[in-house]
């Protein structure tokens, strides 16, 4: 082989993390605030960041979000919520490939998931698809989309930018889970500088 080395530029980061919610407080919430009961996938009014009986969660997505801004190399800064909601879907429902524009961070946070779901990243390099010859082997590479499971009181926290879908509800479970925005910082970098 003549290739001497593998440098991987641009990195996509998701950040995980665990912790465990009463469930009972969380569903309430969640049952009490839905915007349309009649669809196979439901969302509430995305001001639950707004329930004090969520603040628990709430005060747990600022915290590991500023861990991820940190573990990026940013800079200390007050973080807020922009907007928190529940999901709630049935079998065949899902959510279509989409982003969260108009803010920095977001998130999701699992309640209840049957070992089936996932959630899906979608490659964010606009020309990565342009040509593609036949695939051998799918690799972090060529895949187009990227499968992470959906585990129960498991977070992920990625950048508003990356767009991410679920697969509609192949089983008789409900997926029930809850999702986040975080404002757009009030400091913002040029993007330039001395990073060489």
């Amino acid at each position: 082989m003549k290739l001497t080395n593998t440098i991987n530029l641009f990195p996509t980061t998701i950040f995980e993390s665990y912790k465990k919610f009463d469930n009972d407080i969380l569903m309430n919430a969640i049952n009490s605030n839905m915007n349309d009961k009649g669809e196979q996938c439901t969302l509430t009014f995305p001001d639950l960041h707004l329930n004090n009986t969520l603040k628990p969660i709430h005060d747990y997505i600022l915290d590991i979000s500023m861990e991820a801004s940190k573990a990026w190399g940013y800079a200390y800064q007050p973080m807020e919520l922009k907007g928190m909601w529940g999901v709630r879907s049935t079998k065949h429902g899902g959510l279509k490939q989409h982003g969260h524009p108009g803010n920095w961070l977001c998130g999701c946070y699992y309640i209840d998931v049957h070992e089936e779901d996932y959630i899906i990243f979608h490659d964010p390099r606009t020309r990565a698809m342009s040509v593609q010859p036949l695939v051998e082997e799918w690799n972090d590479f060529n895949k187009p989309v990227a499968k992470l499971k959906a585990k129960n009181n498991h977070f992920y926290i990625f950048p508003s930018w990356l767009e991410h879908s679920t697969e509609s509800v192949k089983h008789d479970k409900e997926r029930i889970s809850i999702s986040w925005n975080i404002k757009l910082p009030d400091q913002l970098s040029s993007g330039y500088g001395d990073y060489g």
